[in-house]
């Protein structure tokens, strides 16, 4: 019989040393990794039967192993071990919900334990799905593993053992730590909330506790609610708080998950000002809760949250329907169950719920309901657009024309939004480089843009096109079209986005794309066109090799980097011109 074996992922020298020497002993093969990026590379080069995790890698924020080997396909369904000391008992809890079959506390009976373990690990194996082929060979085809959809009650039963949500290390310790002054404490307080959702969570709720539900409206304002708790009470809830420590190599990296709903909070609450919608913190609490459901879903269902991220990366199609399917319920649903066990206002859960559709028609009924919707729409969508990077369950979709028409009826310059929002990012990406030092290793941010140069065409002329920043964000140059008669400057194989998000005429869409097609612009270069919906069999004849069709909404981490590929054509590089282009028909 072959040896069974066993990585053992320990940074300790010595120690991985006599685990190898007595794992040998006793009948087992060993193989050694000493960092969690050693530690991934083995496990999909090579045939293992377990792996022995020491916890130091699995904690460190130099890489999340345990997470990083349940989501890539060759290594999750190896069996992990834990063999370390936790720093706190919920350590043990996320051990076995990230993954590990096992975790082995030192104790002075530990070996015999560890052998014992192992053992019934490689002769019973916890997984049902078949390991990934390795270099090895392929291993014996397995059931694959039954769906585990998430229900209320399993929200409910997993949240009621903590008085808080965990909260980010750097906002726990400013609610502790600052000196509120006199005449400001009040926003301090609301400046602290503002940096994290998960203490906004608990702010909101301590303070809609202490006002008499008969009587009282609601408390939706951040200050509002920092005047009924005061700094003393935000001290309190900190206190209570399990901090989340910087981890790398999950779906989505704690530093993105704060940047991304900080700046969507900030975009509210600037869009709330310039349309003059009441509340402006109202409208940034309900941008930082925007993503709620996935901050929980990371934070204590991670292999759920681990399989949306690899659909995403897949190009599984974003909206309700295929996150129930994958999970059980969707996102905006689990935000919903926490934001009614915290006791915050039915009007969050209505934002957060109606984020998640696939468009923004089926909106809850209210009119304050409808408008905050609207402005975190818009605010998440720019959030997205503007991050030098792209994020797993990161949808692009289009801004409404009803937001539009807001826009144009109160004359705001959307120009001058733009260019605040992009200052506004460019700081909170600098913060996050400081808060969050292992940022650079992780590809949550890019280390160089994904296009040198595309070519944007849409018909008509935006102006809140958050389509368009994306692209230009990722990439060094932007060539915008609006007719197909135009003059080129980009080289003859610049990838091309059309967006046709807008034109919800089957008929005109094939009107535009035949116009393009004859004047040459869709030739000897990749480009993805960008739908309002479905596509239609007339929409086939568009498609090839080199052109594809991506129904709006989409996840374009997908198939960004395709597209800044260079064209399958062998004629694609021939040299740049600045060419003329055919009158459309």
């Amino acid at each position: 019989m072959e040896q069974p074996t066993v990585l053992l992922a320990n940074p300790r020298d010595c120690e991985r040393k006599l685990l190898a020497h007595l794992l040998e002993q006793e009948g087992f093969r060993a193989r050694e990794a000493s960092t969690g990026a050693e530690t991934i590379r083995v496990a999909q080069a090579e045939r293992v039967d377990v792996v022995l995790l020491e916890t130091a890698l699995w904690q460190t924020g130099e890489m999340n192993a345990l997470t990083s080997l349940k989501l890539h396909p060759r290594t999750r369904c190896i069996p992990v071990v834990l063999f370390g000391e936790p720093r706190h008992q919920e350590d043990l809890t996320d051990g076995l919900k990230a993954g590990a079959v096992e975790w082995i506390v030192r104790d002075a009976s530990v070996v015999e334990k560890l052998l014992n373990t192992l053992r019934t690990v490689v002769e019973h194996p916890v997984t049902d799905e078949a390991p990934a082929e390795a270099k090895d060979g392929p291993a014996a085809p397995k059931k694959a593993p039954p769906v585990v959809h998430l229900t209320a009650a399993k929200v409910a039963e997993t949240l009621g053992s903590v008085e808080q949500l965990k909260a980010y290390e750097f906002t726990v310790m400013e609610a502790v730590t600052t000196t509120c002054a006199k005449e400001r404490a009040e926003d301090q307080v609301v400046e602290i909330a503002l940096r994290d959702p998960m203490l906004l969570l608990a702010l909101l709720g301590a303070a809609g506790s202490r006002t008499n539900p008969g009587t009282s409206t609601p408390v939706t304002d951040p200050a509002q609610a920092a005047r009924l708790v005061g700094p003393k009470g935000l001290y309190v809830i900190a206190e209570s708080v399990i901090p989340v420590k910087e981890s790398c190599g999950e779906g989505w990296h704690p530093g993105q998950f704060w940047v991304h709903s900080v700046a969507t909070s900030r975009f509210a609450e600037l869009l709330a000002r310039r349309l003059d919608l009441g509340s402006p913190s109202e409208a940034a609490a309900a941008g930082l809760l925007a993503d709620l459901g996935y901050y929980v879903l990371a934070h204590y269902f991670r292999p759920l949250y681990a399989r949306l991220a690899e659909a995403a990366s897949m190009g599984e199609r974003p909206g309700n329907a295929s996150e129930q399917n994958l999970i059980g319920v969707h996102s905006g649903e689990v935000a919903r169950w926490v934001l009614q066990q915290f006791g915050l206002p039915e009007v969050f859960a209505d934002v957060v719920v109606s984020l998640q559709e696939q468009t923004m028609d089926r909106q809850a009924t209210k009119v304050s309901s409808r408008i905050l919707s609207l402005v975190v729409h818009a605010a998440r969508q720019l959030a997205h657009a503007l991050f030098p990077g792209d994020v797993p369950l990161g949808v692009l979709s289009s801004v409404p024309e009803e937001f539009e028409a807001a826009l144009r009826h109160v004359e705001f310059p959307v120009s001058g939004l733009t260019t605040e929002a992009r200052r506004t990012m460019a700081e909170l990406t600098t913060e996050m480089a400081y808060l969050f030092p292992t940022t650079t290793q992780c590809s949550c941010l890019y280390q160089r843009k994904p296009l040198e140069h595309v070519l944007y065409f849409s018909h008509v002329h935006r102006d809140c096109d958050p389509v368009r920043t994306y692209f230009e964000v990722r990439s060094s140059h932007v060539e915008l079209l609006h007719r197909p008669d135009a003059v080129l400057r980009s080289p003859a194989a610049t990838p091309m986005v059309v967006n046709l998000a807008h034109v919800e005429s089957l008929l005109a869409q094939v009107e535009i794309l035949a116009s393009l097609m004859t004047a040459g612009l869709m030739k000897k270069r990749r480009g993805v066109i960008l739908l309002p919906g479905d596509t239609a069999p007339v929409h086939k004849h568009f498609a090839s090799e080199d052109w594809r069709l991506v129904p709006m909404p989409t996840y374009p981490a997908a198939w960004l980097s395709w597209l800044g590929a260079r064209p399958t054509a062998a004629s694609a590089a021939e040299p740049a011109t600045e060419q003329p282009v055919a009158q459309a028909i």
